[in-house]
């Protein structure tokens, strides 16, 4: 999944054959409509813990602990850390919201299917972990269980006119490319408008299947191509995780595209914590920070049994100015991949992380599988 990990899913309403009562379809991961069936059980049944990896207060630990492999015993180390402040007033989240379970695998019919809308042809290479044609000129790939992947290699031809300023004179540091202005690139010829480039990609996701209706698009003109983001929706709330991406290059070709196909079983409805609890998890690494320990300075114990490395933490505030209920994919340590509710925060500078919103009671970290 995504820049690291991702599902996805897109939308447009077209007939479809009758569901087993209590289902629900959604999409996930830019790909086939995916049923989600009903929970088992009553309302009122408790929900059962959820064995996600890497978030609990043990987990804080191990991170401090991979910290410390990389710190000399007792030698201070600067490293900047950000502790997360409210900029004005959050909203007060909790509440409920549902989990699912990631399930089923695609299969080659889906490759084939994905190879006529791309129009790839070519040998398809089975790895027993899912599938790639390679034609030189493009790839195509399809791995378990479920993300798929298509790039199309730039031609020989104009590229993007850089200023000459942005390089310097042969064998310095300036010779190499410098920052530049987006404004001061020109754009090449031929490369689709915003509201083009929004059209043939959602026309491409309704084509892989997917709904579109309701989903989050973001359009970002660039020089070379325009890329397109969509974030599907599901129960009303954003899969940021989901997001595909389309890239439009000149005269409407598809550049690059990515996203999953994947079917979800609904958990049932999981409470909340709120918004104080999400702002504490962001300021112990839940995000994948560095842990702060209320100060300027934090210790962590050496592997090696040798003393302690301790890292002089440069630690500055960083105003979160929006915080909302999204959700989230996480790996856990029983193999599956869970879709669980989560906070998104988005800070002042613009950067923007996600933690679990479960409880804690209901995070089960012990891996009863091994051993």
């Amino acid at each position: 999944m995504g820049p690291a990990a991702r599902l996805d899913g897109r939308r447009r309403t077209r007939p479809r054959r009758a569901l087993p009562a209590g289902a629900a379809v959604v999409v996930l991961a830019g790909g086939i409509a995916a049923l989600v069936l009903a929970r088992g059980g009553g309302d009122d049944d408790p929900p059962e813990p959820l064995p996600l990896a890497g978030y609990t207060a043990a987990s804080t630990e191990e991170y401090e602990r991979e910290v410390a492999e990389d710190l000399s015993p007792g030698t201070p180390h600067e490293i900047p850390v950000f502790r997360y402040v409210p900029d004005g007033e959050l909203p007060a989240l909790g509440g409920k919201a549902p989990a699912y379970r990631v399930t089923g695998d695609p299969g080659r019919a889906e490759f084939d299917r994905l190879a006529e809308i791309f129009g790839v042809e070519g040998s398809v290479d089975d790895s027993g972990l899912g599938w790639i044609t390679d034609t030189g000129d493009e790839i195509l790939t399809l791995h378990t269980p479920g993300g798929w992947t298509y790039a199309r290699m730039p031609p020989a031809g104009p590229v993007a006119a850089r200023p000459d300023s942005t390089f310097g004179e042969p064998g310095t540091d300036d010779a190499l490319p410098q920052p530049i202005d987006a404004d001061e690139v020109t754009p090449l010829d031929g490369l689709p408008s915003e509201d083009e480039a929004r059209r043939i990609a959602l026309d491409l996701l309704e084509r892989t299947g997917a709904e579109t209706d309701g989903t989050e698009v973001t359009v970002s003109p660039g020089p070379t191509e325009v890329a397109v983001d969509v974030v599907p929706r599901l129960d009303g709330l954003p899969m940021p995780d989901a997001a595909m991406y389309v890239a439009i290059g000149v005269d409407g070709r598809i550049v690059n595209a990515a996203g999953t196909f994947a079917a979800l079983d609904e958990l049932g409805d999981y409470p909340l914590v709120d918004t104080s609890v999400a702002l504490d998890r962001l300021n112990v690494g839940w995000a994948g920070g560095i842990p702060v320990d209320g100060g300027t300075a934090s210790t962590v114990p050496d592997p090696g049994g040798g003393g302690a490395g301790t890292f002089e933490a440069d630690v500055r505030e960083l105003p979160v100015v929006d915080l909302d209920l999204v959700l989230m994919s996480v790996g856990g340590w029983d193999g599956e991949v869970y879709v669980v509710p989560a906070y998104r925060a988005v800070a002042q500078d613009g950067s923007v992380n996600q933690v679990t919103a479960l409880p804690d009671d209901l995070i089960d970290p012990r891996d009863t599988t091994s051993g």
